[in-house]
């Protein structure tokens, strides 16, 4: 497997070893052949209409339960229950969205994450997060994108190998 399908580049750096490059999903399909291009897009597409289709029949579910609620007797136990049903969408709403845009945030623990996003009110006006704020609240939360990755990664040093062959060769022949 070649390191552009493993979702990597490499270069050469001036100690000789190879520095590795991140790669975008986008970036990955933008290099392949259009044929390809052209299948993941049909199939993306599909999925994209199916989502915009059940966020489209959610909300007008949600303005109905509202309108059927404004027109009950104030007060009343029936219009306290819908009251209550709306109030439960827009939070599994808020859920939702905030499990959505997530991990393209670059968040490892989601869940943690909406919960003091909840606990601290790190939402917009709109109820969508805000993502810095809450990158700030807990930066653990969100991962970190570093090119020196490997078993030697945070010691400064790679560690050392038990097996090297060109050693053992050079000690066979004497060198």
């Amino acid at each position: 497997m070649s390191d552009q399908t493993a979702g990597t580049g490499t270069q050469g750096s001036e100690n000789g070893k190879a520095q590795v490059d991140p790669i975008t999903w986008e970036a990955f399909i933008g290099s392949q052949d259009e044929t390809i291009q052209g299948l993941y897009n049909s199939d993306v597409s599909g999925l994209k209409n199916t989502i915009t289709a059940t966020r489209t029949e959610r909300d007008q579910f949600a303005q109905e339960l509202r309108d059927a609620a404004a027109k009950l007797e104030k007060g009343s136990d029936a219009e306290k229950q819908l009251t209550e049903l709306v109030s439960k969408l827009e939070v599994t709403e808020q859920r939702l969205k905030f499990a959505e845009e997530a991990p393209g945030k670059g968040c490892t623990n989601i869940k943690a994450a909406y919960l003091l996003a909840k606990a601290d009110n790190l939402f917009d006006r709109k109820g969508g997060p805000d993502w810095v704020a809450i990158k700030e609240a807990a930066p653990e939360l969100f991962k970190t994108t570093s090119t020196n990755s490997g078993a030697g990664s945070g010691t400064g040093q790679q560690p050392a190998t038990a097996f090297d062959m060109d050693k053992i060769i050079r000690q066979a022949v004497g060198k």
